[in-house]
């Protein structure tokens, strides 16, 4: 259906848009997931016609809003998102295999670790940040874990704002097409 509608209602007639960064369906329940996605309004949608369309949609609990000037980094954080966690995923499993755990086991607990934590973000009133404190013993094996990740010259986050940037700028190419 939104594609029928992205083909036939020429571009500046459009009020809004929804992009999606991904879905996951369950064809036995016939369920969509999905993963999370982004809806942008034209300024002159009013906040009633907001909240219709993502009662519409059934969108409106996972839905965030932002504005055109911010389309770029939504879509590096989010639209792109869903691959860096994979890639984490990946990662984990084979720095685990390395470590000397079967495959299956390694990739079960990478699987099942970034699930709960993103499960646990998401239902706590405490910040991502309070939370790793939390998970992390003085001196213990996850802070030397986090030594090396957390490295402001060679760990996540510089690859992670490296990358955010290399999808914004990518957005904004593709964009002028």
């Amino acid at each position: 259906v939104i594609f029928y509608f992205m083909e036939t209602i020429p571009y500046d007639k459009r009020l809004g848009k929804i992009w999606f960064n991904g879905n996951n369906v369950n064809w036995s329940d016939a369920q969509v997931h999905l993963l999370s996605h982004g809806l942008h309004y034209a300024s002159c949608v009013f906040e009633g016609m907001r909240v219709y369309d993502g009662e519409i949609f059934k969108l409106k609990e996972h839905t965030e809003n932002g504005g055109e000037e911010q389309m770029d980094a939504v879509t590096a954080v989010s639209g792109s998102g869903p691959a860096y966690v994979f890639h984490l995923i990946e990662t984990l499993a084979a720095a685990g295999v390395a470590q000397g755990l079967p495959a299956e086991l390694a990739m079960n607990l990478a699987k099942k670790t970034v699930s709960g934590s993103g499960a646990l973000a998401m239902q706590s009133d405490e910040s991502p940040e309070q939370l790793r404190i939390n998970v992390t013993s003085p001196g213990g094996t996850t802070q030397a874990a986090l030594q090396v990740l957390m490295n402001p010259k060679s760990g996540m986050p510089k690859l992670l704002l490296e990358s955010v940037e290399a999808a914004a700028s990518r957005s904004k190419e593709l964009g002028k097409s």
